[in-house]
């Protein structure tokens, strides 16, 4: 089954985007990693169907959220909290996966009231130098592409040996004419 119609809402000053895969019982609020969306827990919400309402926004910067701004756990986690207060969805299940597991231990501990349980799946606790991993520097990538195609290609030829994993996050935007374009998000 596809996943839902994306829905959309404004807080904290920007546009942000979820999808509400809808059903009976409790919600559970799924955060995607970095490179990820919404979209990712479509098969969760499919194989929970009819036993809970799995609630999956694009965070800051990704999908079909607004991009720009400060990109720091603090941010993320006011975004998500003031999510849950617009939806009045609380308190919710909340699973993180990999950054977004960072981001649902940090919503647990400053918005306790929000969060019913805790899932976190796919997280390193190897945040702080001089453990952390490389940051992958994305600054030259494109931002626009005229197809996927096109886009795997620009990826890859930045010594990325296959760009699957962000191609999954890359979302196909039409654009005025015939012609349409994707971009990572």
């Amino acid at each position: 089954m596809p996943p839902p119609t994306p829905h959309a809402l404004h807080l904290r000053g920007r546009l942000f985007s979820y999808l509400d895969f809808g059903g009976p019982g409790p919600t559970l609020l799924a955060l995607h990693g970095h490179f990820g969306r919404g979209t990712t827990f479509a098969p969760l919400a499919d194989a929970l169907a009819g036993r809970c309402r799995v609630l999956a926004p694009d965070l800051r910067g990704h999908g079909l959220s607004d991009n720009g701004g400060i990109f720091t756990p603090e941010e993320y986690v006011a975004d998500t909290a003031a999510l849950l207060h617009a939806l009045e969805l609380t308190p919710a299940a909340v699973l993180g996966h990999s950054m977004g597991g960072a981001l649902a231990f940090l919503l647990a501990e400053r918005h306790p009231e929000l969060v019913q349980a805790l899932i976190v799946a796919d997280m390193t606790v190897k945040n702080q130098p001089p453990e952390t991993q490389p940051i992958l520097d994305i600054t030259d990538w494109p931002r626009r592409a005229p197809s996927r195609e096109a886009l795997r290609e620009a990826v890859e030829a930045r010594s990325i040996p296959d760009a699957t994993y962000f191609l999954d996050s890359a979302h196909h935007f039409p654009t005025a004419g015939a012609s349409s374009s994707t971009r990572p998000t």
